[in-house]
């Protein structure tokens, strides 16, 4: 038992790897974002981390597992705060608003990782692609069935979930582009207007 407590105790070691995995990590995905991922050289990367270039596969195997990490961790983080935020929601109307809550907030807190998923996804190779469009797929998913149990007004098929869906994401995405930290709303109030403005659009909600 005290073997066990031993394992699972943080090191100074351990927390130091930690600590240069995520500036890696912080490093690479500012790079990505302001050069393109095919623009970065392990060079440049290095350079910036003050290591070897050799040392960097200490981290990742490659540049290309480098980038999906850097895609995926976030975009599983949101889906399973999103997940969890709108299965505990009362109505579809507060579930839409929960929705709305964490994408603004990732795109607000997590700006760069967000802009990433953006502009590089296109990057991927097949094999790490594959795995992120699972995810997103289920995030897409969790705004469909949101939709779908919407009190609804007008013509609600799947067709007409499937547009608004992509509309939706459409805007929301957009946020990462033009917001900085010189903006006078903050991510509770972008959220109240977001949520406002597609209410207005769905008109599927009393």
């Amino acid at each position: 038992m005290l073997h066990a407590q031993i394992d699972v105790q943080e090191t100074p070691a351990r927390r130091a790897a930690g600590e240069r995995r995520q500036q890696l990590h912080d490093v690479a995905t500012q790079l990505f974002v302001n050069d393109g991922f095919a623009g970065v050289s392990m060079r440049q990367l290095s350079d910036q981390l003050g290591l070897y270039p050799g040392s960097l596969y200490a981290h990742f195997e490659s540049k290309q597992s480098l980038l999906f990490e850097l895609i995926r961790d976030p975009l599983e983080d949101l889906l399973g705060d999103t997940e969890h935020r709108v299965g505990l929601a009362r109505n579809a109307k507060q579930a839409l608003r929960e929705f709305i809550a964490c994408h603004i907030e990732f795109q607000v807190h997590q700006r760069h990782r967000a802009l990433l998923l953006n502009l590089e996804l296109r990057c991927l190779e097949p094999g790490y692609r594959s795995e992120v469009d699972t995810l997103l797929r289920r995030y897409r998913q969790c705004l469909a069935n949101i939709l779908k149990t919407a009190p609804s007004k007008g013509p609600n098929g799947q067709q007409s979930i499937s547009v608004s869906v992509q509309s939706i994401l459409g805007m929301l995405f957009s946020v990462a582009h033009w917001f900085d930290d010189g903006q006078t709303l903050d991510a509770s109030a972008l959220t109240a207007q977001y949520h406002r403005m597609i209410l207005g659009a769905l008109q599927n909600y009393d």
